[in-house]
């Protein structure tokens, strides 16, 4: 199964997709954050899409760089996607407590779902 196939079906599934950034976020992260979010936005009308995390310090002027702040109950509906820098993993979490860890900057080597 194609891991980008993977990722659409999940944002489908959920009415609410909270995309998380790393902390002391840099250009990178808040852009790729920003795009994921304006993606999503652009590809699946109707759909509540926040871009959470810390402040964004020297890149506030970029374009989508303020976070969204959402209340904790937010996450019992939602799809959290959380990306982790330095080890090129994205984590997608939703209610049912299944994840998938997967590899979308280069070619999946090793693309799970539990």
């Amino acid at each position: 199964r194609d891991m980008f196939e993977e990722i659409i079906r999940e944002i489908g599934k959920h009415n609410r997709i909270i995309i998380h950034r790393h902390s002391k976020p840099d250009g990178d992260a808040i852009g790729s954050q920003a795009g994921l979010k304006y993606l999503i936005e652009e590809n699946f009308p109707g759909k509540e899409v926040y871009a959470v995390g810390d402040a964004a310090g020297r890149y506030a002027f970029m374009d989508g760089s303020t976070p969204d702040v959402i209340p904790d109950g937010y996450y019992a509906d939602a799809l959290a996607i959380v990306r982790i820098p330095g080890i090129n993993r994205t984590v997608f979490r939703s209610k049912t407590g299944r994840h998938s860890d997967m590899n979308p900057d280069a070619i999946p080597i090793n693309s799970r779902t539990v």
